[in-house]
């Protein structure tokens, strides 16, 4: 799954025009920033200090990292104002494209871990 997404990012930015690459990459921002502040909020709620993933969530609720994913959210929305439709296309297309590989990657680990459940439970035998 990673490696999907990495090739997915690499050619987008690599060959795609610059507007779409940077709608590519845009999902990356806006969910960690999104994921981090939400988490952190729950965490200090809950009374999880410190939280076992204190330092990650530290990272992406800074205010640096949400002024970083602001400017990245400027600057998709700067790119398809001057776009052509058919880029615009590209760059909405892209965009929903890391979306879904941005879902598949943060479900892989449940799936795994699904997947190893199951495989652990149907060793035993019930008598």
């Amino acid at each position: 799954m990673t490696r999907t997404y990495t090739d997915f990012l690499l050619a987008a930015t690599g060959s795609e025009p610059y507007a779409v690459g940077a709608a590519a990459v845009l999902p990356c921002y806006w969910l960690y920033a999104a994921v981090g502040s939400a988490l952190t909020e729950k965490a200090r709620d809950a009374g999880l200090d410190p939280h076992p993933y204190g330092d990650w969530l530290a990272t992406y609720d800074a205010p640096d990292f949400q002024l970083a994913t602001e400017r990245a959210r400027d600057i998709v929305d700067r790119a398809a104002k001057t776009a052509d439709p058919a880029t615009r296309k590209r760059m909405r297309d892209a965009f929903m494209r890391a979306c879904e590989l941005e879902l598949r990657f943060f479900a892989e680990p449940v799936r795994r871990a699904g997947a190893r459940s199951f495989a652990v439970a149907s060793t035993h035998r019930v008598v």
